[in-house]
């Protein structure tokens, strides 16, 4: 029998969402605060903040030209979750930095 979706959430991926930023949470403590992601791409001006070309956000996920959010100082490295330390990032961009500090 399939599992009924949880009344508080419109959608599957909506849920997958929050309960993957719950992880996130439990896996790094550090400062947090809330932001989204049209909040950032608006600040930055839709535009990857590792190689500087626009950010179409016709694109979606898994495509290598979507948009995502990179942490400047990674979670993994003791970077806060916060809106000073996350900038728009091109997918592929943010695959290739990696865990790697911003320069």
């Amino acid at each position: 029998m399939a599992r009924s979706l949880n009344s508080r959430y419109c959608s599957n991926s909506c849920r997958y969402r929050v309960a993957h930023r719950a992880r996130r949470a439990y896996r790094f403590a550090v400062e947090r605060e809330p932001y989204t992601y049209n909040e950032i791409a608006e600040r930055d001006g839709w535009e990857c903040q590792l190689c500087a070309l626009p950010v179409d956000s016709a694109f979606t996920y898994p495509n290598p030209r979507a948009g995502s959010i990179d942490h400047a100082v990674p979670l993994s490295l003791g970077g806060p979750d916060t809106r000073e330390n996350v900038q728009l990032a091109h997918l592929a961009c943010n695959w290739q930095k990696g865990n790697a500090a911003a320069a």
